[in-house]
């Protein structure tokens, strides 16, 4: 820690400074000894106390300007400022690419203040003036087009939160005239337009941007001409795009060419969504693509009854770089005519979500699951090809409803990391023939399946068509039922042998570990001593009890059964005959 002055060094530069106030002066106004003015008139002492801060000022501008020259020259000789400009300009590019993808507000004027190397640095630097923002002041806009020279421009437009406006108001119009005017040097065009703002939106996207690479744009729910699809625009002439992204603004061309070469494909709450043929399209002209999202188109009306036939499904669409999909609340055309072709790489991120009747779907739901299951396996990363080699399969669930299904996988590739997610979900009308074919699929798989829970909803259409657990017998781990008709079925083959694929003869479903079995419905539940008690402790007895030949069943960890308030006496007496062979057994 440095020490301060000497008391007499500090007497006698005071001493110093006095001497020359007083010659600047040409008086006796000032002396170290105050006493000498006991007796001089007001103005006098005024003229002194004016002296002193005057030479106070000048000690302390002086000393300023020393410490402001040694942080200079200890701020360059600063490790980062031994980078050469050129190093320096590229981190300050990618910190603006940062803040982009994290959604934050990047402000150069920021940095320009940290000290005179960093403003020189930066006002000479053509790429770092290259964004345009709606809530720019004109004057700043222009600089940053004087500025930017040569170089592309990116059009940051936000202007939902000025909803009562609209585009002749003051507030933009002059920003939104330099951005028409400079369209053609445009990049990349992120707009959000309010609800009074949908002219804005269609002369900003029918501008001439030739060098456009990435679109996103957002009509406001609120304005009636986008939502009703009364309004579209026109995409100008130009090379290929990289990102389209489209919300309840549609595009009158969709055959243009620029739309191809995607990176990223993002449509949403389209009133006149693309044809599938040009989004099939899309996706054979784009090998790059990385994420695609289609959610909430309208169904046209002019679209036939899908039925399957090779015309629809055409040939494999790869796309080696897909990381995400989502399919959410379309025509079902999209949905098979999509999956169908694709042939996906490693996808990390899957929803694919048909909501809705599904009175045409049964056919086109068995083909996807028998024809296309290598498409499938991707989706649900469970291929060799889609599943990391260090993943761990979190869980693996599958559940049939009366009117729909729903598959999840979760899966983790690192410790503590929250795990990527698989959702497929379709709706059905018959759920014993979609269980069985599902099934089926995950029995065929040609890797060891994860972990595998099965939860069946019950419906009077198990009453006809009783469950069958063997599609299930090589895959299943976990089983849940609801429904009488589902328990008893399940009693029924729990004893049953089964026939693995290598010739092994074992129990049905060898890997079985948990069951909960539901008797939950509405009203009263006749008991059967023959169905409910007898072919419970028959299947457990011949499961645990190694005859045949066949080594016992797996004992499960979990095996409990809801009685629904009823007292099932047929089973409450053979409990005590049960917990032995299954030690986990319990009645509820």
């Amino acid at each position: 820690m440095m020490k301060s002055p000497r008391k007499e060094a500090i007497a006698k530069a005071l001493a110093i400074l006095i001497k020359s106030v007083n010659e600047e002066n040409g008086s006796q106004l000032v002396s170290e000894d105050t006493s000498t003015l006991d007796s001089a008139a007001p103005g006098a002492l005024f003229d002194a106390e004016e002296a002193l801060d005057v030479t106070k000022s000048c000690f302390i501008e002086n000393i300023d300007r020393l410490i402001s020259d040694i942080r200079r020259r200890r701020n360059v000789a600063a490790p980062i400022h031994q980078f050469p400009p050129e190093v320096f300009i590229t981190i300050l590019t990618h910190l603006a690419d940062a803040y982009s993808l994290e959604g934050k507000e990047y402000r150069i004027l920021d940095l320009m203040t940290v000290n005179r190397t960093w403003r020189e640095i930066i006002i000479n630097s053509p790429q770092l003036w290259t964004t345009i923002r709606s809530d720019y002041p004109p004057e700043f806009a222009n600089l940053v087009i004087e500025r930017s020279k040569a170089h592309p421009l990116s059009l940051q437009w936000d202007t939902s939160a000025s909803h009562y406006l609209d585009s002749d108001n003051d507030e933009f119009k002059d920003i939104l005239e330099l951005a028409t005017r400079n369209s053609s040097r445009i990049r990349t065009m992120n707009v959000v337009v309010g609800r009074r703002s949908g002219k804005t939106l269609q002369r900003l996207l029918e501008s001439s941007t030739p060098q456009l690479k990435i679109l996103h744009a957002k009509a406001s729910s609120d304005d009636v001409e986008w939502v009703t699809g009364t309004r579209s625009f026109t995409l100008s002439e130009g090379g290929p795009l990289k990102e389209l992204a489209l919300q309840w603004a549609s595009v009158s061309n969709w055959s243009s060419w620029r739309i191809s070469g995607l990176r990223l494909l993002d449509l949403s709450s389209l009133v006149k969504p693309p044809p599938i043929d040009q989004i099939l399209r899309i996706l054979s002209t784009s090998p790059d693509l990385e994420q695609l999202s289609l959610r909430s188109f309208s169904s046209p009306t002019s679209l036939p009854i899908v039925q399957w036939n090779e015309s629809i499904v055409g040939g494999p669409i790869e796309l080696p770089h897909l990381k995400k999909i989502q399919l959410e609340e379309l025509p079902p055309v999209y949905y098979f005519s999509i999956l169908s072709r694709i042939r996906p790489g490693v996808c990390n991120s899957v929803r694919v979500m048909e909501i809705g009747t599904a009175d045409t779907n049964n056919m086109l739901n068995e083909e996807l699951w028998r024809q296309r299951s290598d498409t499938m396996a991707v989706l649900l990363q469970l291929s060799k090809i889609s599943t990391p080699t260090r993943a761990e399969h979190c869980s693996l669930s599958v559940v049939v409803e009366p009117w729909s299904f729903t598959i999840v996988n979760l899966v983790r590739t690192e410790a503590f990391q929250e795990p990527e997610k698989s959702i497929i979900r379709f709706s059905h009308t018959n759920a014993p023939r979609v269980t069985q074919v599902l099934g089926e699929f995950f029995s065929a798989l040609n890797l060891e399946t994860p972990p595998l829970r099965l939860q069946l909803e019950d419906a009077l259409v198990w009453r006809d068509k009783p469950f069958d657990l063997r599609p299930w017998s090589n895959s299943l781990t976990m089983l849940q039922v609801k429904g009488r008709y589902l328990v008893r079925a399940v009693y029924r083959q729990l004893g049953q042998q089964w026939v693995s694929g290598d010739g092994t003869v074992t129990w049905l479903c060898p890997r079985l570990s948990f069951v909960d079995l539901n008797y939950k419905e509405e009203g009263y539940i006749d008991e059967d001593e023959e169905i409910d008690g007898k072919q419970l402790l028959d299947a457990v007895q011949r499961r645990g009890s190694g005859e045949y030949d066949i080594p016992a069943a797996l004992r499960p960890s979990r095996f409990r059964i809801w009685c629904s308030g009823q007292r099932f006496v047929s089973i409450r007496s053979r409990e005590e005959a049960i917990r032995p062979i299954v030690p986990s057994f319990e009645m509820y």
